[in-house]
């Protein structure tokens, strides 16, 4: 059933059935409209397809708050979703709880000690005239006990002279002095005139109601069938397991192969296969996909939502694949430096890409799961792109495996045709102008934390070739443990985020014990140095790697709770270009500091200190979050 136009959808645990009727019942008798699964729902309808229209047509959603709704599964899918949409939330405390992280920055109204003053401040904030005759008062919810159909015997009149004498002319029979407006019953039975002239009670009470004229209209009471709920809790159908996880798979096969093409001309430079360059022309080749890769990502994620994934997407993979394949058919080395800074034009858009998906996609309690499968395209390609492609190269050339690779993203884009009406219905949400601003405090908290966090994972990447290149015989091990350590980081991590954050828990502690335990890894990392130990250096590298990627998913997974979600692809490119801005700072110092392709203290050491230089300025940027302005602006939050 579709649930009326401006409607307001209560969200409420079945625990609390009582109060919720009760509440949606006087709500409607004060003229408010609102939708309630049992009375709006008639018999023959499917249940879970009438609340989710019901929700979905609603601007506003009441959430009645007590231990059981907190807990409560269905009620949590109910607020994300709200939330996600942009609507009106309104909490209404029932009982004593812990409110939820999400709804704390909401102004609450609170009935849990005066039932009348809570339904008249949420009258006033429906549209609704809150000085309208309650139909019940602060007493708690009752059975309602029809009353026995019958009328009354209307009372006798009172006279100071004996019965015998005649009445001079019929008058109408006066009211009752002694009872007034809202005055309470005096005697559970009326009283009448004996023979004798006095007034006596009544010996039987029960043949004879009470005398008791209302002073305000009692509106009639009908009976209402409410259909027996479901046994269990229905969850919304929202979309099926392969709809919200396809898109997921398909930025992990995005990640695998643009990280691929982005890692070929590194295995081939080191392997001097690409010989039309000179060392001066290969750097200007890289330095060009690095500016243009740093700058495009926030382009990217701002152009992604507000057109929404597939189009944006689907160009960056168009553009990077006509960029690979424009290393195999150009002769120039001008054309080649130009082809290879396109390329990082393309990839840019990576990350905002596969953070989009997942958010627009998976529900709150999965998305940092999501994140870290997305990811682990990148780690992945690490260690499979030597295998591919080097083979390809000496066997061929290298030119020849630039098309190869190019060929393999024309595969990816027919998968994501094949995506387009799933990918279509998760475009973004218009503007709305309750939303927070983008340019929040803690928007740059997470930025920071996000390109000070992750600089171990660029430089673990960059030492690992360094060591490969002395240790050949072990390269397939190197680059084995430190992916393997980066991927396990990103799952843990985005298994830990999506635990903590319906809790309402920020992740400032695990920033700091991220940061230390990184600086508890450099006094190994150096004693395995000097005594030239590598096979012991590659496990405390890839354990750094670990680290590093708890760092990336904790901010994303912040970033994305706390800030509005018409932001987050720029959010995600944001933090791509502060990672990569970092990274080209400190990326000559570092490489200076390192002697041989071994590697010296003081750049562990610096490696190991900005991280928590990041969780520092976490500390001091974060806030608690406003994503929306409280609804109830005259009332004082409750402690």
């Amino acid at each position: 059933m579709a649930a009326e136009r401006q409607a307001t959808f209560v969200s409420y645990s079945r625990d609390d059935s009582d109060f919720a009727l009760r509440l949606a019942e006087d709500l409607k008798s004060a003229g408010a409209t609102v939708w309630l699964d049992q009375l709006d729902i008639k018999p023959g309808e499917r249940w879970a397809r009438s609340v989710q229209d019901a929700l979905t047509t609603s601007p506003r959603i009441l959430v009645i708050l007590s231990p059981s709704s907190v807990d409560s599964t269905n009620v949590d899918d109910e607020i994300s979703f709200a939330l996600e949409e942009h609507k009106t939330v309104i909490p209404v405390l029932y009982r004593e709880c812990k409110i939820p992280f999400r709804l704390r920055p909401y102004q609450h109204v609170d009935f849990r000690t005066d039932y009348a003053r809570g339904l008249r401040i949420l009258l006033s904030n429906l549209a609704v005239n809150p000085n309208v005759e309650l139909p019940r008062q602060q007493t708690p919810p009752q059975p309602i006990i029809e009353p026995p159909h019958r009328q009354p015997e209307a009372p006798k009149p009172i006279h100071e002279e004996p019965a015998t004498k005649p009445k001079p002319e019929p008058k109408p029979e006066p009211k009752p002095k002694a009872i007034k407006k809202n005055k309470p019953e005096q005697s559970p039975a009326p009283s009448f005139i004996a023979p004798s002239y006095k007034i006596t009670p009544d010996p039987l009470p029960p043949e004879a109601p009470p005398i008791h004229i209302e002073a305000k209209p009692t509106p009639t009471s009908i009976p209402v069938i409410i259909p027996s709920p479901p046994p269990q809790e229905i969850t919304l159908p929202s979309t099926s397991a392969f709809q919200q996880w396809a898109p997921c798979v398909a930025m992990l096969l995005l990640t695998f192969l643009s990280y691929s093409g982005r890692n070929i001309f590194s295995l081939l430079y080191s392997g001097f296969f690409v010989d039309d360059l000179t060392s001066e022309q290969q750097g200007l080749a890289l330095l060009g996909f690095s500016i243009l890769y740093m700058l495009a990502s926030p382009f990217w994620g701002l152009w992604m939502d507000r057109a929404g994934l597939w189009l944006p997407t689907l160009s960056a993979i168009v553009i990077w694949s006509l960029a690979l394949a424009s290393h195999g058919l150009s002769q120039s080395p001008t054309r080649l430096i130009l082809a290879h800074s396109i390329l990082g034009l393309g990839i840019a858009a990576t990350v905002p890409a596969a953070v989009k998906a997942v958010v627009d996609t998976l529900p709150a309690t999965r998305r940092a799961v999501g994140i870290g499968i997305a990811y682990t395209g990148g780690p992945l390609a690490t260690v499979f792109a030597a295998p591919i492609f080097i083979p390809i190269a000496i066997r061929f050339s290298w030119r020849f495996a630039c098309t190869v690779a190019a060929l393999l993203s024309i595969v990816w884009i027919i998968f994501w045709l094949m995506l387009r009406a799933t990918i279509s219905q998760s475009g973004s949400s218009p503007p709305q102008a309750t939303e927070e601003s983008r340019w929040a405090r803690n928007f740059f908290a997470n930025v920071a934390v996000y390109g000070f966090g992750a600089i171990p994972v660029a430089f673990v990447f960059s030492y690992s070739a360094r060591i490969a290149s002395i240790r050949i015989e072990s390269r397939s091990f190197i680059f084995w443990l430190t992916s393997a350590g980066l991927i396990a980081g990103y799952l843990f991590f985005g298994k830990l985020a999506d635990h903590l954050q319906p809790r309402g828990t920020r992740p400032g502690l695990i920033f700091f014990i991220l940061s230390i335990a990184g600086l508890l890894l450099v006094p190994l990392q150096m004693a395995a140095l000097r005594s030239y130990k590598l096979d012991m250096a590659i496990p405390l590298l890839a354990c750094q790697m670990f680290l590093g990627a708890g760092f990336i998913i904790m901010a994303l997974s912040d970033g994305i709770a706390t800030l509005p979600r018409r932001h987050t692809a720029f959010f995600a490119g944001v933090c791509t270009f502060a990672w990569a801005l970092i990274t080209a700072i400190t990326s000559p110092t570092i490489t200076r500091l390192l002697n041989l392709g071994v590697g010296g203290p003081s750049a562990f050491v610096i490696v190991a200190v900005l991280p928590l230089l990041g969780a520092i300025l976490w500390r001091v940027l974060s806030t608690t979050p406003t994503a929306h302005p409280s609804p109830f602006p005259t009332q004082k939050a409750s402690t």
